[in-house]
C-alpha cells in the first residue's frame, strides 16, 4: 500500500523491535522472575499498533461513506477471536478476579501479537524478524553458555584487556552485572527464569535459524546464521532440560514424516542443499558434538545444588525414561485432577484460575503427592498448558485455543503444495511450522505458555503460518463474509481508534501502578520467606496493596506477614497490630481466594482466640458468633488439608468450645496420625482423657 506507507512502516518497525527486545527485556528495579516487563511490552506495544491501525483505516477509504466490517477471515483467526472472548468472558465467572485480569491482558497481548504479524505481512519483512530473533536468541545463548561454566562477572572483567582500566575510570562500571543482572531462579537459563523456560524457547527457535541457513544468499549470511544456529543448540543442550530434549526429538522425527510425504518441501529442501550449506550444517553439528563432551560445575553454586547439572548430555538423556516417580506423579495427579476440575467447571475457571481452584481437586481422584501440594504450597500451574486452556477456557474455549495452533499443519501443506509458492516460501512456512510443534509439545509437560516470551512469538508465527496461507494457498478457506452496515465510516472509525486509545491509556495506567506495587512487593516476598517479619515487611507490603491492589501474589502474602507478625518481641515490632488488623486482611485476601487453607487456619484460630476472650468477659452470644465462624473456616481448611496436622486440630478446639466432644477427639486423632509429635494436638488430648476415662469419648 504505497499510498500509506507511513503505517506500515511505522508498524513493522515497532512489531519488530517488539519481537527483538522481547527475549532479553528485563527489569532490574523489579527482579521478577515471571517477567512482567515483557508481557507489558505486547499488552501496551499491541495497543498502540492498534490505535495506530484505525488512524491508518480512517485515512485508507475516506470516500466510503458507509462502515464495512470485514468478517470474512481464516478459519485461525475465529479461533483467535473466540479463545479472547471466552478469556474475557471468564472474568465475569472465573475463581479469581486478580489472576483473571491479568493473565487476560497477557492473553490479549498475544493475539495482538498474531493480529499485527498477519496484518502486515510481508515475506520480507519476515525474514528479517527472525534474523531479529536470531541475534537476541544468540544473545541468550552466549549467556546461558557462560553460566553452565560458572563463569562470573569477574572473571569476564579480569579476562578483557583495559577492562580494568576502564572500570578505574569510570566506576559505575564497576557494579554493572552481566552474567548475574537476570537473576535466574535455575541457571543456565540466559535471560529467563530458569533453564526449562530458555530450552523451550530454544526448541522453538532453532527450527528458525535452519530456515535462515536454508535460504542464505552469501556466505555471510550462512555464517551468521551458522553461528545462530550453532549457539542456539549448544545452549538447548546445556540446560539439561529432558522435556525440551523430547520435543526436540518428537520435531525431527515430525519432520522426516512430513518430508518423506510432502513432495514439494522435499524437492524444494534437495534443491536447497548446496555444498558450502552441507557444510555449514556438517560444521555446526560437529561443534555441538563436541561442545557437549563438556561438564559444568554449576553442580554446588551459592550452597544451592542444580539437579541434573552435574550429569552428562548422554546420561541425562538416558535418564527421560527414569524421571523421579515423584515429580511424574504430582503431575499426574494435576492432570488427572484437572479431569474432574473441567468435568465440573465445563465453562472455565477463568484464566490464571487453577491455582486457585485446584485445591478443591487436590484429592478428588487421585492424592496429590505432598511436595505439589501442602499447606504452604500449591500449584500455580497444571505442567499441561494445553489442557490448563480447557480447565481455565472451558470446553469451547480450550477447543478453541487448541485448534488455533492445530490449524497452522493444514495452513502449511496448502502453502507448500500450491503452485503460488516459490521455494523461499515452502521453506520457512515448513521451518516456522516446526518451530510452532516444538513449543506445543514442549507445553504438553511444561509451561512455557504461562510465562510471557515464549507465548507472544509462538502467537506471532502463527500470525506468519496465517498470513502466508491467506497470500499463497490456491483456494484459502475463509469463513464469514463481509458486513455492510448503516453507520457512518468516518464516525464508526474515530470512535474505534478512540476506544484503543483509551485501552491503551487504562492498560499502561494498570501495568504502571502493578509495576509501582512490585517494586515493594518484592522485598515483602523476600522478608518473609527468610521469616523476617518485621516493622519494615508490614510496612513493605502495605505499600504495595495501597499500590496495586490486584497484585496475586500481595495479597495471598498480606495475611500471613500480619499473623506472623508479634508486637514488642524485637525492637523492630514497634507497631500495635490487633486481631481486628489480622482479620481485616485475612478477609480480604481469601476474597478472590477462597480455598487457600493457610488463610483459613488463621481465620479460625483468629475467631477461637475471639471466642476466648469472650468467654472470659462472660459474653457467651457474642462468644457464640465467633466461636461458629471458627468451626466454619476449620471445617473448609480440613477440606483442603490432608498432610498437615494444623487443620484438625484448629477445628477440634473450635468443637470444645461447643461441646461436640467426640468430634473434638477424632479431629485431634486425625492430627496426630499426621503427626504424632504435634504440640497442640497432644496438649489437647491430654485435656479429653479424664472425657475417655468417663466413657463420654469413645477413641
Amino acid at each position: 500500500d504505497e499510498a500509506h506507507k507511513w503505517y506500515f512502516t511505522t508498524a513493522r518497525l515497532a512489531l519488530s523491535i517488539m519481537v527483538f527486545i522481547l527475549p532479553i527485556a528485563y527489569d532490574h528495579f523489579v527482579p521478577e522472575v515471571a517477567g512482567d516487563l515483557r508481557w507489558y511490552i505486547m499488552q501496551i506495544g499491541g495497543l498502540a499498533l492498534l490505535t495506530l491501525f484505525f488512524i491508518f483505516s480512517y485515512e485508507k477509504n475516506k470516500k466510503e461513506k458507509t462502515l464495512t466490517l470485514n468478517c470474512k477471515q481464516p478459519f485461525t483467526v475465529w479461533m483467535a477471536l473466540i479463545t479472547v472472548i471466552f478469556g474475557a468472558l471468564t472474568i465475569s465467572w472465573g475463581a479469581s478476579l486478580p489472576n483473571n485480569w491479568w493473565f487476560f491482558k497477557n492473553l490479549f497481548g498475544y493475539a495482538l501479537m498474531f493480529t499485527f504479524a498477519l496484518q502486515l505481512r510481508h515475506d520480507t519483512w519476515y525474514r528479517n524478524l527472525i534474523w531479529l530473533l536470531a541475534l537476541s536468541v544468540s544473545f541468550n545463548a552466549v549467556l546461558g553458555i557462560l553460566q553452565f561454566f560458572n563463569v562470573t562477572d569477574a572473571e569476564i572483567v579480569a579476562a578483557i584487556p583495559l577492562a580494568s582500566w576502564f572500570a578505574e575510570t569510570f566506576p559505575s562500571l564497576q557494579t554493572m552485572k552481566f552474567i548475574g543482572f537476570f537473576q535466574q531462579s535455575a541457571p543456565p537459563a540466559g535471560a529467563f527464569a530458569n533453564k526449562n523456560l530458555a530450552a523451550s524457547f530454544m526448541v522453538m527457535t532453532i527450527p528458525l535459524f535452519a530456515y535462515l541457513m536454508f535460504t542464505a544468499k552469501n556466505n555471510i549470511r550462512l555464517a551468521l546464521s551458522s553461528i545462530a544456529f550453532t549457539l542456539a543448540t549448544i545452549f538447548l543442550l546445556y540446560t539439561r532440560s529432558r522435556g525440551s530434549w523430547v520435543s526436540a526429538c518428537a520435531v525431527i522425527v515430525f519432520a522426516l514424516i512430513w518430508i518423506a510425504i510432502n513432495k514439494p518441501v522435499r524437492q524444494t529442501i534437495i534443491a536447497h542443499f548446496s555444498l558450502n550449506k552441507s557444510v555449514a550444517f556438517l560444521t555446526s553439528i560437529i561443534i555441538v558434538l563436541w561442545a557437549s563432551s563438556f561438564q559444568s560445575n554449576l553442580g554446588k553454586h551459592g550452597g544451592q545444588n542444580f539437579h541434573s547439572m552435574s550429569t552428562t548430555v548422554s546420561e541425562q538423556f538416558t535418564s527421560v525414561a527414569d524421571i523421579q516417580k515423584g515429580e511424574l506423579a504430582t503431575r499426574l495427579a494435576y492432570n488427572i485432577n484437572g479431569v474432574d476440575m473441567l468435568l465440573e467447571n465445563p465453562m472455565g475457571v477463568g484464566l490464571g484460575g487453577f491455582h486457585t481452584i485446584y485445591p478443591k481437586y487436590f484429592n478428588s481422584s487421585v492424592v496429590t503427592p505432598h511436595p505439589g501440594y501442602n499447606l504452604s504450597a500449591r500449584p500455580r500451574r497444571m505442567h499441561n498448558d494445553m489442557f490448563q486452556a480447557f480447565v481455565e477456557l472451558g470446553v469451547i474455549g480450550g477447543l478453541a485455543h487448541l485448534l488455533f495452533f492445530v490449524s497452522t499443519l493444514v495452513m502449511a501443506w496448502k502453502i507448500q503444495t500450491s503452485s503460488k509458492s516459490d521455494d523461499t516460501v515452502k521453506i520457512l512456512s515448513f521451518f516456522t511450522l516446526l518451530g510452532i510443534g516444538g513449543m506445543c509439545v514442549n507445553s504438553l509437560g511444561d509451561f512455557p505458555l504461562q510465562m510471557p516470551t515464549a507465548p507472544g512469538i509462538l502467537w506471532l508465527l502463527v500470525g506468519v503460518i496465517t498470513a502466508l496461507y491467506i497470500k499463497y494457498a490456491e483456494k484459502p478457506w475463509f469463513i464469514g463474509k463481509n458486513i455492510e452496515t448503516k453507520l457512518p465510516r468516518e464516525a464508526s472509525v474515530i470512535t474505534f481508534a478512540s476506544i484503543a486509545f483509551v485501552a491503551l491509556s487504562f492498560i499502561t495506567y494498570d501495568n504502571y501502578q502493578r509495576r509501582e506495587g512490585t517494586l515493594y512487593l518484592k522485598p515483602a516476598l523476600g522478608l518473609s520467606r527468610t521469616g523476617t517479619n518485621n516493622d519494615t515487611t508490614i510496612y513493605m507490603i502495605n505499600k504495595s496493596m495501597e499500590k496495586y491492589a490486584l497484585n496475586p501474589r500481595a495479597r495471598e502474602i498480606w495475611g500471613v506477614i500480619y499473623m506472623s507478625y508479634k508486637p514488642g518481641s524485637t525492637p523492630q515490632h514497634k507497631l500495635m497490630i490487633t486481631d481486628a488488623d489480622r482479620k481485616e486482611k485475612l478477609l480480604e485476601a481469601i476474597k478472590y481466594d477462597p480455598n487457600a487453607q493457610n488463610n483459613l487456619i488463621n481465620l479460625a484460630m483468629i475467631e477461637l482466640r475471639a471466642t476466648q476472650n469472650l468467654v472470659n468477659m462472660k459474653n457467651i452470644p457474642e462468644a457464640d458468633k465467633h466461636v461458629k465462624k471458627a468451626i466454619e473456616y476449620g471445617e473448609r481448611a480440613l477440606e483442603l488439608s490432608y498432610y498437615t496436622p494444623n487443620a484438625p486440630t484448629v477445628l477440634a478446639i473450635a468443637y470444645l468450645f461447643v461441646g461436640k466432644n467426640q468430634e473434638a477427639y477424632n479431629n485431634l486423632k486425625l492430627a496426630l496420625e499426621r503427626n504424632p509429635q504435634y504440640p497442640p494436638a497432644l496438649e489437647y488430648m491430654e485435656r479429653l482423657k479424664p472425657l475417655i476415662e468417663k466413657g463420654e469419648v469413645k477413641p
